[in-house]
């Protein structure tokens, strides 16, 4: 899953600098023109995209340098894996449309997602402990 994420920018990447070659290179259209009336929806997708591998490299980089208690590694795990299959079974239409995964592939996403639901359940008062939302 983790891939996945990562591939999605590096595709609205490449989706986006291909677009601002063909327009700006190749038609000679004005640069200023193209990023401000021809490229918007493609600049929300790389950011969308960016952000989300964003998140996701610095919540491996803070579970696994930077958490050393073994039981909040294991919660931090839990909780990456959540967003991780929650957020491709949101963009699941974008994964299947561009051949990333395949029907059968996805079709077992939301029962797996529902799994680790209930998998975290179980920490859910370590969790907002650790917020600061259990107040005696």
């Amino acid at each position: 899953m983790k891939t996945l994420i990562y591939i999605r920018e590096q595709f609205e990447l490449k989706k986006f600098t291909d677009k601002l070659k063909d327009l700006i290179l190749d038609k000679q259209e004005k640069f200023y023109d193209v990023w401000m009336y021809k490229v918007n929806d493609e600049i929300q997708s790389v950011a969308l995209a960016f952000g989300e591998r964003f998140f996701l490299q610095n919540a491996y980089v803070a579970m696994e340098d930077q958490c050393t208690h073994s039981g909040a590694k294991e919660v931090l795990s839990k909780v990456i894996y959540l967003h991780m299959i929650s957020y491709i079974n949101e963009n699941l239409g974008w994964y299947l449309r561009h051949k990333f995964l395949n029907p059968v592939a996805a079709s077992d996403l939301q029962k797996k997602q529902d799994r680790a639901i209930k998998d975290l359940a179980p920490h859910i008062n370590t969790i907002l402990e650790g917020f600061g939302l259990l107040q005696a």
